[in-house]
């Protein structure tokens, strides 16, 4: 991987609701980018046929087992969540995406009233977005390149610490094991 560029990363389920159609229009006037895409999903398709006309995006596909999806994705610099609010699942579901950054110590991108955006936000572990607002998701963007050639992404910092400090799993396991006692005794 070119570790001059600054590389954004998802590896997921590929459907049109995850913001794909902006987020290809926003990083392909971004030089300093690589956005790595990888997945399978009724969105492939078109993915991998942008791929061929977006220079800086590299479309990997299908990725097993999971570790190589945790290997690849240790090489980011940012997550994306970019999911579509108005889909119900969207608002109440806690996606892989910020569980992986957090325990990578990677920042995030994620879509404004989605649920995992207050997780975001009260842990200051990456930048939040409007849905489909390509300029907000640019200047998202172009903020956490300045932060990285800066030295300063403490949206990674904070990331890993949310990990290690709330959701690591021997921690929630032991939240869990007590909420259990709690009800059933």
């Amino acid at each position: 991987l070119n570790k001059s560029k600054f590389i954004l990363g998802y590896i997921g389920l590929l459907q049109k609701e995850r913001g794909f159609d902006y987020l290809l229009n926003v990083i392909k006037d971004i030089q300093e980018v690589k956005l790595i895409i990888g997945g399978v999903g009724n969105y492939e398709e078109e993915i991998k046929e942008n791929a061929q006309n977006i220079f800086n995006l590299e479309f990997i596909g299908k990725v097993t087992p999971y570790e190589k999806t945790l290997q690849i994705e240790s090489n980011f610099d940012s997550f994306l969540a970019l999911y579509d609010p108005n889909i119900p699942n969207h608002k109440y579901s806690s996606p892989n995406k910020l569980f992986e950054a957090m325990m990578l110590g990677k920042s995030i991108i994620v879509s404004k009233d989605t649920g995992m955006d207050e997780l975001v936000n009260k842990y200051q572990c990456g930048i939040i977005v409007k849905y489909g607002e390509e300029q907000e998701l640019k200047d998202a963007i172009l903020k956490l390149i300045s932060m990285k050639e800066e030295g300063n992404n403490f949206y990674s910092k904070n990331s890993r610490m949310a990990y290690l400090n709330i959701f690591n799993p021997k921690i929630m396991e032991k939240r869990l094991l007590d909420f259990y006692k709690e009800i059933l005794y």
